[in-house]
C-alpha cells in the first residue's frame, strides 16, 4: 500500500505534525518530537511472504499537515524454510526488540530501547494455526550491526531444534532486508541440532 488515509484532532495553531505506524496505546508525543512507549515486539506473527504488521515500526515529520511521508525503522530479515515449524527465531548479541523511544533523525528514525529489551525475536504461528507452513517470512528487528547472530527452527513435531550460526560481522539496515536463504530439514550436515526433550 503506497497510500492511506487517517485522522486526527490537532491545534488550529499547530506548525509541525509526528506520525508513528502502528498505532501505539499509551505512546507519548515529547517536546523534542520523538514518541516514547513504543514496542517492537520480540514476539511477532508469521505471515506467509510478509511481515507482522505490529512490527513495521514507521514514522513520519512533517511541516506540512495534508501529506505524511512515513520511514521505516526496522530491518526486516528474510528466511525461507522448505519444511513446517513450531517456531523460528532469530537471535543476536545485541537487543534487537523491546520497547522505547522513536526518533525521526532527519528522515532516518530509529528506535533506542529503555525497557522489555530482547536479543531475539520468535516467530510463532498465525492464530488459529498450531505450526508456521513452509515458505518465506520476514523478522523485523532493529537495525543495527552485529558481531554474530543464530537461526533457530523448531521443527513442526516440537521434536528437534535446528540452528545456524554466524560468527561473521553482518549490518542489518533500516528499510533493507538481509536474505539469510532457504533452510531446509534434511540433510541436517549443515545444521547443529538437538533432540528436544
Amino acid at each position: 500500500v503506497k497510500d492511506g488515509e487517517f485522522s486526527g484532532t490537532a491545534s488550529s495553531e499547530a506548525t509541525q505534525f509526528t506520525a508513528v505506524y502502528p498505532y501505539t496505546d499509551g505512546a507519548q508525543l515529547k517536546s523534542d518530537g520523538s514518541v516514547s512507549g513504543i514496542t517492537l515486539p520480540a514476539e511477532q506473527t508469521a505471515y506467509k511472504d510478509s511481515f507482522d504488521p505490529k512490527a513495521a515500526l514507521m514514522m513520519a515529520y512533517t511541516e506540512d499537515k495534508s501529506q505524511l511521508n512515513f520511514k521505516n525503522v526496522v530491518s526486516l530479515v528474510k528466511v525461507t524454510t522448505d519444511f513446517a515449524c513450531r517456531k523460528i527465531g532469530l537471535r543476536a548479541y545485541e537487543d534487537i526488540a523491546g520497547t522505547g523511544t522513536l526518533s525521526y533523525n532527519n528522515g532516518e528514525p530509529s528506535i533506542a530501547f529503555d525497557s522489555n529489551q530482547s536479543r531475539t525475536v520468535t516467530l510463532i504461528p498465525a492464530d488459529g494455526e498450531s505450526v508456521i507452513a513452509a515458505g518465506t517470512y520476514y523478522i523485523a528487528i532493529r537495525p543495527h550491526t552485529s558481531i554474530g547472530f543464530s537461526i533457530v527452527f523448531i521443527n513442526s513435531d516440537n521434536s528437534k531444534v535446528y540452528t545456524r550460526t554466524s560468527t561473521q560481522e553482518n549490518t542489518f539496515s533500516r528499510s533493507k532486508i538481509k536474505n539469510l536463504g532457504i533452510f531446509s530439514e534434511y540433510p541436517t550436515s549443515s545444521w547443529t541440532f538437538i533432540t528436544v526433550q
